[in-house]
């Protein structure tokens, strides 16, 4: 999105995000503030990075010891878009010598005012900001600005940014209806990536946060602190009521309140209610903003209390039964209890809701006539020829509807947890979830995919001409888009949709947020050319497939890998023999520029995959982990996928030596080193994806026993770290073969929704378009169990060592982000062996008195918690 505004006669308001292009307006000079009052402002002021597909940055400030506020708009949210980010970074002091980085959850949101509140440790040790009243604001008020403008962009050294302070006034104050401040306008720099950041006065206390801009005119906008104060002190932000008729002119009234609590200030939320006579003058309350009670023939004052559902997220209630004749109004007046006392809100007429007016229309065969009221003061006039009839609403009850039970699940449910500890005394959260079967197509569904966000998924059904567009939040919201014959494969980014389209040989390429083809290219070849898979991109963004055709004299496939470069030629990379004769059973991008691929000859297993690079158009079959164990790796899935970080590499496998369920499949997943030269890691069960949202990834297991009884299907979140789970979820009424999870040839059965946290599963075996959709979550916040402080090792131990040569190993440690400190100790080894407590190397001289295998267990304090480390055999002997 551009922010650039060079008209002046723009006048909407755009939102401030990283990605936009900004005109500089000219700055003020900053007058000089205390050092107390910069320092406290500085360390109160954080940076916030985004960096899933969003990639968005802003500025956020503690308001509380443990309570950062931002924009909603700088996580990438709306009203529109509410699937969150996957992961939210603060550094606090960035850009300084001093600086760290921490990570958020989102606690609450205003979409109204585009304000976030995001929970962060407590021991942050940040002394929050105080707030000035916005009454006492006043145009030509010298402010202060504080953020990170064009974040990154403005450092020399392409790291973090340093905190840019600039000086404003305010030029105006901008009120609502009821007079009270809702926007102040800002005559200073406001520039991109200061969204969500402070705007103080000369004592430091804060006056409003930065929200919007005109740029290049040097005006901003910003929300005023005391809609910040209101929202911490808890509030109503939307309330409903629906009512259901009942006998004898009586009804039911259901109540939902949503509010804004991130301080959890709200102690009690009731809803008070009476009944006046109809068009009764309704009084205002002692500030004159709104209607209450107290109006001449207003009955009894009563009140029903509301409970929260943690499972919608708002506080519900019920007025049971209450009667309502057609000359009475009823009057319903939530009000919130907090440790300051009760505060009300304006008092609503629900009569009309309740009432169904008289339709002015001429009654059809599919409209009949309303009966006829009796004589009286509603009775209606005759129309004379061209006469106009005046129809008076009168009293009619409403029917009572159907009670309508939606197909779509609701995703959006709160789960229930409880927390547990393992046998190590580790805890985790226990949830409980059930799978729903869903019908999305008349076919089998031949691939799903998720996009980055998860706010929609794409499916190729097997007589579907058409690419589906489905919405996670309501499965029965479908849309179409038309590719040329046939979908066979797809893959996508943020930005992008790529499919590989069969009978037409074509690759098309379709903008995520129009649905729209923006790009075809065709593969040139023999007709009998057909696409097997798109892979990936390149850093250059080229797309990388593979293609196959069949060989008429043997009847086995070979295949080719075609790049596809972003200006729209192709490129074929030369495999040589390695792919010739061969069925592909996977492939993926061992990094952006090497195939990783496995494949079979002459219909059986080749054993050890090989990797082809990109670039110079070279096999590798050297340095293989797998090379001892033949044809084991035939099981592996087709979703093994390289970390974040680089680090690491997961495989899905069957390996030799892994327990095995009932059908023979593995529920074991590798972490190697992207060379595939050791083994870091084992994990619980088949992992499905990396998910930065508590730093761990998600995995499924099939807890079948040997006889097929007692199936417990369960979704684990494991630790990234020391693989340890850390949250299961335990899945019943779900009984599809449960080898879908662990291999499928080229498309994996199973997309893991991150902004939803669900799990959508489709049966290879049926003929129908139909998937089971778990929920994994959201699930209260209470309820998650934070990132444990856990280190991981890179680079495996040797395991022999010689007498009379030094032995010395240093671990390459990765240790999660929130860690402070670590110190490492021994806790069992070889006589005279020592340990660096800061670096954890290890070190010692064997003599002929330390012959045997050894057992070697390392421990860290991190953060004054014992934390296992690494634990493994070294055997010592002479030298051969």
């Amino acid at each position: 999105m551009n922010l650039s505004v060079y008209h002046a006669a723009i006048t909407k308001i755009l939102p401030i995000v990283l990605s936009s292009l900004a005109i500089l307006s000219s700055q003020v000079m900053a007058e000089e503030l205390p050092n107390g009052i910069l320092n406290h402002l500085k360390s109160a002021t954080t940076f916030v990075k985004i960096d899933d597909a969003r990639k968005m940055r802003g500025s956020g400030f503690f308001i509380e010891n443990d309570i950062v506020v931002t924009n909603v708009h700088v996580l990438g949210m709306s009203k529109e878009k509410r699937i969150p980010p996957q992961r939210i970074q603060l550094v606090l002091m960035s850009g300084q010598p001093s600086e760290r980085t921490i990570e958020a959850s989102i606690l609450d949101l205003d979409y109204q005012n585009d304000l976030a509140f995001l929970r962060v440790p407590q021991q942050s040790g940040v002394k929050p900001l105080e707030m000035r009243k916005s009454e006492s604001i006043s145009e030509t008020l010298p402010v202060y600005i504080l953020g990170f403008p064009l974040a990154e962009g403005l450092d020399l050294r392409a790291r973090n940014p340093s905190i840019t302070v600039s000086t404003g006034s305010i030029s105006s104050l901008r009120r609502n209806e009821h007079e009270k401040i809702e926007e102040l306008q800002i005559n200073g720099n406001v520039i991109p990536g200061n969204s969500g950041g402070p705007i103080v006065d000369a004592h430091g206390e804060l006056v409003g946060v930065t929200r919007a801009a005109i740029l290049g005119l040097g005006v901003g906008f910003s929300i005023p602190s005391d809609m910040v104060a209101a929202d911490l002190q808890g509030r109503i932000a939307a309330a409903s009521f629906t009512h259901e008729v009942q006998p004898k002119d009586s009804y039911s009234v259901d109540i939902s309140i949503t509010t804004i609590d991130p301080s959890k200030k709200i102690k009690r939320l009731a809803a008070y209610y009476w009944i006046s006579p109809i068009n009764s003058v309704r009084p205002l309350d002692e500030k004159d903003k709104f209607p209450t009670y107290g109006a001449q023939g207003d009955g009894a004052k009563k009140h029903v209390e509301l409970k929260f559902d943690a499972k919608l997220g708002q506080w519900t209630g019920k007025i049971k039964s209450l009667q309502l004749s057609p000359n009475q109004d009823i009057w319903i007046q939530p009000a919130i209890s907090t440790a300051k006392g009760l505060k009300l809100v304006g008092a609503i007429n629900h009569s009309n809701d309740m009432r169904k007016k008289v339709i002015n229309q001429v009654a059809t065969p599919d409209s009949p006539s309303p009966a006829k009221p009796k004589s009286g003061p509603n009775s209606e006039p005759k129309a004379g020829v061209g006469g106009i009839v005046n129809l008076t609403p009168r009293f009619v009850p409403a029917p009572k509807l159907p009670e309508v039970k939606p197909i779509t699940p609701p995703l959006t449910e709160l789960l229930e947890a409880e927390k547990l500890k393992d046998k190590d005394g580790y805890p985790y959260a226990l949830v409980k979830s059930t799978a729903t079967k869903v019908k999305i197509g008349d076919s089998e569904i031949k691939q799903l995919l998720a996009d980055p966000h998860g706010d929609k998924v794409y499916a190729i059904l097997a007589n579907e001409p058409d690419v589906l567009v489905i919405d996670p939040l309501d499965l029965k919201n479908v849309r179409r888009i038309t590719v040329p014959k046939s979908p066979v494969h797809m893959w996508c980014d943020s930005r992008r949709l790529v499919v590989a389209c069969g009978d037409s040989r074509v690759v098309v390429t379709i903008d995520t947020n129009t649905l729209e083809v923006s790009k075809s290219v065709r593969i040139k070849g023999e007709d009998s050319l057909q696409p097997e898979r798109v892979v990936g991109d390149t850093p250059d963004g080229s797309i990388v497939s593979v293609w196959k055709k069949t060989d008429e004299n043997r009847g086995f496939p070979s295949n080719t890998v075609h790049l596809i470069t972003p200006s729209g030629s192709t490129q074929q990379v030369t495999t040589g023999g390695a792919m010739q004769a061969r069925e592909i059973q996977w492939c993926v991008l061992l990094s952006r520029k090497t195939l990783w691929i496995q494949s079979n000859f002459g219909g059986s297993p080749s054993g050890a995959p090989f990797v082809l690079s990109l670039d110079n158009q070279t096999v590798d079959y050297s340095g293989q982990l797998f090379g001892k164990q033949g044809s084991d790796m035939h099981r592996s899935c087709g979703h093994c996928f390289l970390t974040q970080d680089g680090k690491r590499f997961l495989i899905p496998t069957e390996s030799r030596g892994l327990v095995k369920d009932a059908w023979g499949y593995s529920s074991t997943t590798l972490v190697v080193k992207p060379d595939l030269s050791e083994q870091l890691l084992q994990l619980e069960g088949t992992v499905l994806c990396e998910y930065p949202v508590g730093d761990c990834f998600v995995s499924w297991k099939d807890g079948r026993t040997p006889d097929k009884t007692n199936a417990s299907h369960e979704i684990l979140y494991l630790s990234r770290s020391s693989g340890r789970v850390v949250r299961r979820v335990v899945v019943s009424r779900f009984d599809p073969h449960p080898a879908i999870f662990v291999y499928h040839r080229l498309n994996p059965s199973a997309i893991f929704l991150p902004g939803l946290e669900s799990l959508w599963v489709r049966d290879p075996n049926s003929n129908e378009g139909t998937i089971h959709v778990i929920q994994c979550g959201p699930i209260a916040p209470s309820a998650y169990v934070p990132t444990d402080p856990t280190l991981m090792v890179i680079n495996a131990p040797p395991k022999l060592a010689f007498v009379g040569k030094p032995f010395a190993f240093t671990p390459d440690f990765s240790a999660s982000d929130n860690a402070k400190s670590v110190k490492f100790k021994l806790e069992k080894g070889v006589t005279g062996m020592k340990i660096d407590e800061k670096t954890g190397k290890i070190s010692f001289e064997p003599s002929d008195a330390n012959l045997g295998i050894y057992s070697i267990v390392v421990v860290a304090e991190v953060d004054g918690v014992r934390v296992p480390v690494i634990n493994w055999d070294l055997e010592i002997d002479f030298p051969k």
